[in-house]
This record gives C-alpha cells, sequence and structure tokens, in this order.
C-alpha cells in the first residue's frame, strides 16, 4: 500500500541517504528515479498449545528398551547382568556390589518409567524387579525418542498480509517496530487452522514443530492477535543497459535494503507497476532532453555491470552527474592538495552532505583556499546542530565562510590557478520521469557573476562584524603598552578574513579603512616589539658575562627560548641576533662542563723534550699517561750528550711526582690494525693511547706520521699548541 510522502526538501535528504547505500549494489547503468513509501502489514500472534518434544534415546534407554521388546518381563538385576553391570551383591557366585554402577542405571529406569516422557516402563515395585514396556512405551521404543510433553505452552507467530510469504514473516518483522493497526479488515488467514500453523511454525519456530526430530503441538488456541504495519521507502532506479525499472526496498533504521521486499516488488509486476504509477504522478515534467541518452553516452565506455562502487573515480571525470550519485560524492571533486576558491548554495540539506564538508575541510592542505558555503534559511534540528558546528569552526577560521540563505538552486564553483569548473542543476527525463542531474561546466561569464554574488552575499553579511571585532581588538591592545607576537598574529588573521571582501559589496569603504587599521596598527607593534626584544636581548648578553657555572647558563638559555615565541620570523636581525646569543650561552655552559671533564692524556716523547715542565702545567685532576716506550725513548736520550740533562730532568720529574694522576702503562699491541707494524715505536704509543679510546683519551705528540695513524684508528690527537690552548 503506497503512502503520502514527507516534503520535498525531506524527500530529496532521504533519497541521499538511500543512494549512499544503493551505491554498494546499483550498477554503473543504473540511474536514481526516487522513491515512495510503502506499507507492509503483518500480524504478531500469541499461542498455547500442548507441546511434545521428542528427546533422542540415551544409549541405556535404547538397550533397554530392546531388551524389554525381547523379552517381556526383565528384573532390575536381570538387566543389570545383561548389561555386566554389578548392580547386587551375592556370595554364590561371588559378586561384589558397584554402587556407581547400580545408581547408573536406577536412574535411568527411573527416567523411562517418570510422568515426563509418558511412563515407558512399568517397574512392579520401587526397586524394578518386574520391568516391562507399556503400549506407549513400544510405540516410542519403534522411534527411539523419549518424549516430553507440555501442556499449555506458549509460543509467537509472525504472518505477512502484503507479500504472503509467511515462513519468512518473523525474519522480516521479529525485530521491526511496526505501528498498530486495530482489527485490519484486508486479513484472510484462519489463525486457527492447525495444518495451517504448523506449517508456519515448522520455519519460525523449529524448535516447537519439526518433523525430522519428531517435535510437534496439539490443541493450538489463539490467545491475542495484533497486527501492524511498518512503511518502508520503496527506490526506483531506471536500468539503461537493461531498459527496465528496479525496486529498493530500504530499511532506514538498519541503513540497508531489505532484500526479500526488494525481490518481491521486483518479481510481482503489478506491484511495481503501482509505485511507478504513484511516481508518474508525483515526479511528472515536461522536457526537450532525453538524459538518460546523454548519461549514456557520458558512461559508455564504462562496463555497466560493474557495480557502481567500484567505478566512482571513473564516473567523477565525466561532465554529467547523477544528481544523488553528485551530492553523495562532491568532496571527491575537491583538489585537496592545491589551493582553490570552492563555493557551494545549497537546497537542502543530509548527514551525507555535512559529512562531506567536514571531510573537506579535515583536508585542506593549501592554506590560503577559500570556502564559501550558502546553506538554505531553515534546517532540521540535527542539521541545524551540524551548522552551529561548522559555524564554529568559521568564526576562529579566516578561510572558512558559511550562512544561510533562501537558496533556490544548488550550484557548486571550484576553481583553482589551473582550472575552473561549476556544476549546476539541469532537468530531464527518464522515459516519462522528471530527472535532476548536476551538468559541469567551463567557468563562464555566468558562472563569474554568480561567484561574484555569492561573495558580495557574504561581504554584506561578514564585512561589518569583522570590521566590529578589529576595532575592539586594536582598542583593547592600545590600552596596553607592551606589545606581543599574539597581537601580530591576530591582526595577520583579521587582515587575511577581511582582505576576501575587498572591493565587494556595502561596507566597501568600510573594509578599506580597517584594513589600512590593521596596517598602520600592525607596524606600531612591530616597532614596539622590536624594541622590547632588544632590550630584553641587551640584559641576556649583560647576565652572560655574569654567570659562574653550567646550570646558570641552562636557566638563561630556558628563558632566551621564551623571548623565541615572540620574535617575528620575517625580522632577520631580531632572529640573527637570537641565534647568536644562544650560540653564545651553549659556548659558555661547554666551557663549564669541559673544566668539569677528566681527560687521559698519552703524552709522546717528543712532546716531553719539547717541554720538559709539561707535567706540572698539566691539571692534576686528569690522568697522565707515561708509555713504557717514551721512557724507554728518554732512557735513551741519556746518552745523547745534547739531550741528556734534558731527557735526565723529565725521568727525575716523572719519578719523584707524588701525585697519583701519572701512570706508566705497557702497550697493548692487540688493540693495533693488524697490518700495522707492532715493533715500530710510534705504534707501540698508539697502541698504548688506545686502551684509553674509550676513556675519551687524548694522544698528544708533534710526530705528523703518528697524527695520521691516530686519525686512522680514530684515535683523538693533539698537537703541542692544539694541548696547550684546550688544557694549560
Amino acid at each position: 500500500m503506497i503512502t503520502k510522502n514527507l516534503t520535498n526538501t525531506m524527500h530529496k535528504e532521504l533519497d541521499i541517504e538511500i543512494y549512499k547505500h544503493l551505491e554498494n549494489v546499483m550498477t554503473t547503468g543504473e540511474i536514481y528515479i526516487g522513491h515512495l513509501n510503502y506499507d507492509f502489514i503483518f500480524s504478531k500472534v500469541n499461542y498455547l498449545a500442548t507441546c511434545t518434544e521428542a528427546i533422542p534415546f540415551t544409549p541405556f534407554d535404547k538397550v533397554i528398551c530392546q531388551l524389554l521388546t525381547i523379552d517381556e518381563q526383565l528384573s532390575f538385576e536381570q538387566i543389570g547382568d545383561i548389561l555386566g553391570m554389578n548392580v547386587y551383591e551375592s556370595s554364590n557366585p561371588k559378586r561384589y556390589l558397584d554402587v556407581a554402577e547400580k545408581e547408573i542405571l536406577m536412574e535411568a529406569l527411573q527416567s523411562l518409567a517418570s510422568d515426563e516422557f509418558g511412563k515407558m516402563i512399568e517397574g512392579g515395585d520401587i526397586n524394578f524387579s518386574r520391568c516391562r514396556l507399556t503400549p506407549t512405551g513400544r510405540e516410542y521404543a519403534k522411534m527411539k525418542s523419549k518424549f516430553k510433553v507440555t501442556i499449555n505452552k506458549p509460543f509467537e507467530l509472525y504472518f505477512d498480509h502484503t507479500t504472503g510469504d509467511n515462513l519468512k514473516a518473523k525474519e522480516n518483522f521479529e525485530f521491526t517496530k511496526g505501528i498498530a493497526v486495530h482489527n485490519y479488515l484486508g486479513i484472510s488467514i484462519d489463525f486457527k487452522d492447525e495444518d495451517f500453523i504448523k506449517e508456519i511454525a515448522a520455519t519460525q519456530i523449529p524448535d516447537i514443530y519439526n518433523i525430522e526430530k519428531k517435535n510437534s503441538f496439539t490443541d493450538a488456541i489463539v490467545v491475542s492477535k495484533q497486527d501492524f504495519y511498518k512503511t518502508y521507502p520503496i527506490a526506483i532506479t531506471y536500468d539503461s543497459h537493461e531498459k527496465i525499472f528496479k525496486a529498493y526496498c530500504f530499511d532506514e533504521k538498519n541503513k540497508k535494503t531489505q532484500k526479500s521486499f526488494s525481490q518481491w516488488i521486483n518479481n510481482e509486476s503489478y506491484v511495481k507497476n503501482e509505485i511507478l504509477a504513484a511516481l508518474d504522478s508525483k515526479e511528472t515534467v515536461k522536457s526537450e532532453v532525453k538524459y538518460n541518452e546523454v548519461y549514456e553516452e557520458a558512461i559508455r565506455h564504462i562496463d555497466k555491470n560493474n557495480p557502481l562502487i567500484q567505478v566512482k573515480n571513473e564516473l567523477l571525470t565525466k561532465d554529467l552527474f547523477d544528481e544523488y550519485f553528485f551530492l553523495n560524492n562532491f568532496s571527491s571533486l575537491v583538489p585537496h592538495h592545491s589551493k582553490y576558491d570552492l563555493y557551494i548554495c545549497l537546497t537542502f540539506c543530509s548527514e551525507s552532505i555535512f559529512d562531506q564538508i567536514f571531510q573537506i575541510l579535515q583536508k585542506i592542505e593549501n592554506i590560503e583556499s577559500k570556502i564559501f558555503i550558502v546553506f538554505p534559511e531553515i534546517l532540521k534540528d540535527e542539521d541545524d546542530a551540524r551548522y552551529e558546528s561548522l559555524l564554529a569552526l568559521a568564526n576562529d577560521s579566516d578561510n572558512f565562510f558559511i550562512t544561510k540563505k533562501n537558496v533556490k538552486n544548488s550550484f557548486f564553483i571550484i576553481e583553482t590557478d589551473e582550472d575552473a569548473n561549476y556544476y549546476e542543476i539541469v532537468i530531464g527525463e527518464i522515459g516519462k520521469y522528471s530527472k535532476s542531474f548536476f551538468n559541469k561546466n567551463k567557468l563562464d561569464d555566468r558562472g563569474i557573476k554568480i561567484k561574484d554574488y555569492i561573495k558580495t552575499e557574504f561581504s554584506n553579511d561578514y564585512a561589518l562584524s569583522i570590521c566590529d571585532e578589529i576595532n575592539r581588538s586594536i582598542q583593547n591592545d592600545m590600552e596596553e603598552d607592551i606589545a606581543s607576537i599574539e597581537q601580530i598574529e591576530k591582526l595577520d588573521f583579521y587582515n587575511v578574513k577581511l582582505r576576501v571582501f575587498e572591493g565587494l559589496g556595502m561596507y566597501e569603504e568600510t573594509i578599506d579603512d580597517a584594513l589600512q587599521l590593521i596596517e598602520s596598527f600592525k607596524e606600531n607593534r612591530l616597532e614596539r616589539l622590536e624594541e622590547q626584544i632588544n632590550e630584553d636581548f641587551d640584559e641576556f648578553e649583560e647576565d652572560l658575562e655574569t654567570i659562574t657555572n653550567e646550570n646558570e647558563g641552562y636557566n638563561l638559555k630556558k628563558k632566551l627560548e621564551k623571548i623565541k615565541t615572540q620574535i617575528n620570523k620575517n625580522n632577520k636581525k631580531l632572529v640573527n641576533r637570537f641565534e647568536q646569543i644562544k650560540l653564545n650561552i651553549d659556548n659558555k655552559i661547554e666551557e663549564f662542563e669541559e673544566a668539569k671533564r677528566v681527560y687521559p692524556f698519552i703524552i709522546d716523547t717528543n712532546i716531553f723534550i719539547n717541554d720538559p715542565d709539561i707535567i706540572s702545567k698539566i691539571n692534576k685532576k686528569h690522568k697522565i699517561i707515561i708509555a713504557a716506550k717514551v721512557l724507554d725513548e728518554l732512557d735513551g736520550f741519556k746518552t745523547n750528550p745534547q739531550l741528556k740533562e734534558t731527557a735526565t730532568k723529565i725521568i727525575r720529574s716523572i719519578s719523584s711526582s707524588k701525585s697519583n694522576n701519572i701512570h706508566r702503562t705497557k702497550a697493548n699491541l692487540n688493540l693495533l690494525p693488524p697490518d700495522f707494524n707492532k715493533r715500530s715505536p710510534d705504534n707501540m704509543i698508539l697502541a698504548t693511547a688506545l686502551m684509553y679510546q674509550d676513556q675519551k683519551g687524548y694522544l698528544v705528540t708533534e710526530d705528523k706520521g703518528l697524527i695520521e695513524k691516530a686519525k686512522t684508528v680514530e684515535m683523538k690527537v693533539l698537537n703541542y699548541q692544539e694541548f696547550a690552548n684546550k688544557f694549560l
């Protein structure tokens, strides 16, 4: 049954949401026409009945019944003997009682004798001394099952009065929130027909009625019946490949197509024709353009049998779009990686449209892009809440603007430095049905006029409020003697936001005055900020001269970093002065830290000859390493008339020193590379130095060959002058 649709705006909002979910099932050649509401009538009936539930025999049940079928009567003990169970005690023959086995057999017989399963056996007494099958037991034994009978057991069945498919009625309606109908007159089902009821129950409640499992019921009575109707939107598409109309029943709550109802409508031509006739009476419009032919030509090279979702990117390259395809995918047309200007006018909104706008905002990469969106004046409550969220973003943005207007036609403009296009609604026919498409056009004079009109309207809406904000902000800042980078950034923000409307609208002069005010006040603030920072820098340089340890240096550096946040990056003088002061502080900290470090110095023979008093000049916190080879060479110089006195003095100085920072060390030749001559005096000294490489030791020598060898093995090495400048 077809029901009245919502208003046209709400109708289109639902069409967008339906199309969004149909993209996964529609083929490329399908064109979305629209939807109508259709009522499905169903009943929920509650019954009481005497239900019989079959319970398969246990192994004990099966054996006991077989024994009693062969022998009409057996005692408890005889059954136990046949089963090989020790269920009693005797002296001749000797038999021991197994209590557990006796309990197992007793429970099996008690179950078969119970009322719950129809008294399948009689025991003669409580000890089951004369067990025999009852007539019921003989019947059940043939079926190899016990049967549990429940009187007045409740169950529930569903009946579909629209499609007539009662077998699927529970699947389709059990969790459906329908609207109650009082005594619906179109019902022709006899709800008391037990054979009919069992046919439905076999599918809907197989745990109660199942021939294979021998579950059944009798004497069913109707306790209550309630009729309902559930309205589903039926979407209609035109398959341009097969030249037929298709129907999709859409489940709004679960956001999916209702497959069984869709199939029923498509199979029942009278139902589909009824829907098409109603759609025809509502949507017909005269048009000279057969847009189904235009659309078919646009997608001619795309396989029409592919799911639409798989060829979405190809469809986006075309110049003609299904209206609802466009409204569900326009965000994909925006060149997020480039600078662009986007203009959107909307006659209606939906959750999907808002989602795409949020996606566009999240994907902006070029901060110079501009977005202008005109929403309809009247929005649903949930859409109005989404609009307010966007408005909060727009108020904090210098490139995003939104407003509400009485929009007559939806319109989209996307403009970049390389390309500019606009997209507008065109009305045509698909067969005899009205159909809207979005058509892509190069930005021409008409498109430019619309773009300028949109910007002018935004200027009229935004300019005065922005100018008022600027005046209030500058007035507040003028009352403060201290300038800040935050003031500059705020002026830049207003400058960018307001300059969009320069030369547009009824407040053109006010805009020009506000832009000039921003420029002059910004110049004033920049000058004052530069003065402040230079004064701070002067203090830093003075403080740097008075610090006495590295902790004071680190504190000074932290204060300097705070100043950095106030420096305008375009002021190269301030940036350079900051970097120089920072470097000076780092150097000062390094001096203090260096003064605390302890190094091993491996001093070559030539350094001792050059400066015999070098040991006394080295700070006693450092280690002085005397290689065994150096002592050997100094001792050999005692035979040299020219060096005898110097060598003797040096050896005496080493021997008589009471300082514990002098260490005599024998070389570890294994530290030398394999291709180094281990008998070379220089290599022996180098091997000694390598023993202290991990301790950041320094080899001190004037021997150029040894210097090069030390560099080869990455050993730190200094000549005398370098050593004196750094450590003496």
